[in-house]
């Protein structure tokens, strides 16, 4: 680790939290990354260009007076 942080002209110390920064922004990306074969990516593409559908539920909920009213 000493010659690794030389090499970056930086203390051992900083050497390891830059590491240790850099394995957790890879381990989050990992959890928010999702991967899709072609198929998958068609039907999810699709999906975002198709009209939206009515949820006259949600649309009734909606227009209900709330407590901030």
């Amino acid at each position: 680790m000493q010659e690794a942080a030389r090499e970056r002209q930086t203390t051992i110390s900083q050497f390891v939290i830059d590491s240790a920064l850099t394995t957790a922004h890879e381990v989050l990306a990992e959890r928010t990354r999702i991967g899709l074969s072609a198929e998958q990516w068609q039907a999810f593409i699709s999906a975002l260009d198709a009209p939206p559908q009515r949820h006259p539920r949600m649309e009734r909920l909606l227009k209900e007076p709330t407590i901030l009213d």
